[in-house]
């Protein structure tokens, strides 16, 4: 945390902008830990601040850090050390030495980090020091540095420093606060980099920069891995639909490895880059899934609501729910039902979602072992005829919807003009049409899977 005076700032300069809350992330579950992870994992250079509850009374000792702050250009994560979902990965963060972490006065953050979590901090660039020029015996604080590069004023509240960063719930305050330490620093950092190329040796964190590869070696070291893509794009493939071809994955896995060895070097030991390679890679190809899969996790989640409705209420009433039915079941109001199947335009079928189980477990050796048919559900007679029987069941607006974007090829705007509707309402009357026909072939159940294997017949 920087806490050096900073002297001779101008009132009447401009405020500095920082973050907004939006792309402030305050990391409190196992996969906003894993995605945090795998973005802060390729940085080469971010921001980097801790939080800690303040002391009071003489010789009393602090428990902090409570709270780590690591920010890239566009997002800041936050960190509660008293809540920390993944301390190996925060470890890994923070001791890796081909990830620059830029600050304001870290002496007693690195030691607080050494202290509680036994993290050595690696990679590590003071900037209090580093930007201090010829005042040897004075530090360089946020504020300063700030007015110096940017000609504007970083105000900080005093009474937020001294906040109580325990606190399980953080304020909208704190966490702008928190985040913006971390993301000025970064900012300062490039800003610094591009006004004096004098400093460029002093701000490549003095030594602890790994060197660049040449790029014969990095030729070599994505040769050396190439087959390692080739092994994890087929075993990501065992869990995925025919749709989904395995030269997809190792295309995407291959520029993950391109990325990765870029951003590394020869410094990092084996047994990292091994590691490191591994996770950019099966990243790289889950990304590339994913810009596949329409829809957010969230909107997936929220449709998966919807078609457990849609079935409990199709159930009791004897006949397809209408919209407001489904709505108060889910406890919203119209306008909020109809806000999310807008929001679930891209909202497909069957998704990657619909697999069942690990994407990492292995289909096909399951299906043989309980000699069972792996044929995906797409492939059956069945699911073609529940499909068919769905489709004719649907409401006419619906039916006439599908009929025109997938028949005939027509695109919401066209199709609203042929049914006097808005755009916006032809996307909720298909994603509640897709939500009907999901509940029909696929079922109510949220645990369901699309792929259960089926029996194969007995031999006579």
């Amino acid at each position: 945390m920087d806490t050096s005076p900073d002297i001779g700032l101008a009132a009447e300069l401009p405020l500095y902008q920082g973050i907004a809350i939006a792309d402030v992330v305050l990391v409190a579950s196992a996969e906003a830990a894993a995605e945090a992870l795998r973005v802060l994992l390729a940085q080469e250079v971010m921001g980097f601040d801790t939080e800690s509850k303040p002391t009071f009374n003489k010789g009393e000792a602090s428990t902090g850090p409570h709270l780590i702050q690591l920010a890239t250009e566009s997002r800041v994560y936050l960190f509660q050390v008293d809540r920390l979902v993944d301390p190996a990965g925060m470890k890994a963060i923070l001791e890796a030495k081909r990830i620059l972490k830029v600050g304001f006065g870290l002496d007693s953050d690195l030691a607080q980090l050494r202290s509680r979590l036994g993290i050595e901090a690696q990679g590590v660039l003071d900037l209090s020091r580093v930007l201090r020029g010829e005042q040897r015996h004075h530090t360089l604080g946020a504020k300063t540095a700030v007015a110096k590069y940017f000609g504007q004023r970083l105000q900080k509240s005093k009474r937020t420093t001294t906040s109580n960063w325990g606190n399980p719930r953080l304020t909208e305050r704190q966490m702008l606060y928190a985040a913006n330490d971390a993301q000025v620093a970064l900012r300062v950092y490039h800003a610094a980099r591009l006004s004096d190329p004098s400093l460029g040796e002093a701000l490549r964190g003095d030594g602890a920069r790994p060197r660049e590869m040449s790029d014969a070696e990095s030729r070599q070291l994505i040769a050396r891995h190439t087959p390692m893509v080739r092994q994890i794009a087929q075993g990501l493939a065992k869990g995925l639909p025919s749709s989904v071809a395995t030269e997809d994955l190792i295309q995407d896995g291959l520029l993950g490895l391109m990325d990765a060895v870029i951003r590394s070097s020869r410094e990092v030991t084996e047994r990292q880059f091994e590691k490191y390679i591994a996770q950019r890679v099966r990243g790289a190809m889950l990304d590339g899934l994913r810009a596949t899969d329409g829809g957010t996790r969230r909107v997936r989640r929220e449709m998966r609501r919807v078609e457990v409705a849609i079935h409990q209420l199709g159930h009791r009433l004897g006949r397809a729910p209408r919209e407001g039915e489904v709505a108060d079941a889910l406890g919203m109001p119209i306008a909020e039902y109809q806000r999310l199947l807008q929001e679930s335009h891209g909202y497909s079928l069957i998704s990657l979602d619909d697999l069942g189980g690990d994407a990492d477990s292995d289909y096909l050796e399951q299906c043989a072992s309980s000699q069972q048919d792996p044929l995906v559900v797409l492939q059956r007679a069945a699911f073609r005829a529940a499909l068919g029987g769905a489709l004719g069941a649907l409401p006419d607006q619906e039916q006439a919807v599908v009929a025109r974007y997938y028949g005939e090829g027509r695109t919401m705007r066209e199709i609203g003009e042929l049914l006097d509707i808005s755009e916006g309402r032809v996307s909720q009357i298909h994603s509640q049409a897709i939500a009907r026909l999901r509940v029909a072939v696929i079922g109510g159940e949220p645990e369901r899977s699309v792929l259960a294997p089926r029996r194969k017949a007995r031999s006579a």
